[in-house]
């Protein structure tokens, strides 16, 4: 069983969760799990906003910068 608050997706104005962002990348959330627990991607949990959870921008910049990322073009993206 979920909890309740697990039941509903966190929506936050203004910023993309790690589901967001891998849906629109087409990767799966792992791998973006894996490559911040790496240090390849450089971003805090926001404990302001939401309970500890990774936000990114919501800018056409960050999914660019990800995208570059994810294909190789781009090492080590920064969002600290």
């Amino acid at each position: 069983m979920r909890k309740k608050e697990q039941s509903h997706p966190i929506k936050v104005p203004g910023y993309l969760t790690i589901s967001q962002i891998a849906k629109i990348l087409e990767i799966s959330r792992q791998w973006l799990y894996d490559r911040i627990r790496r240090g390849k991607i450089k971003i805090q949990k926001d404990y302001s906003k939401t309970r500890g959870k990774y936000l990114f921008e919501d800018t056409p910049e960050t999914v660019r910068i990800l995208m570059d990322f994810k294909n190789g073009k781009l090492n080590n993206p920064n969002f600290l």
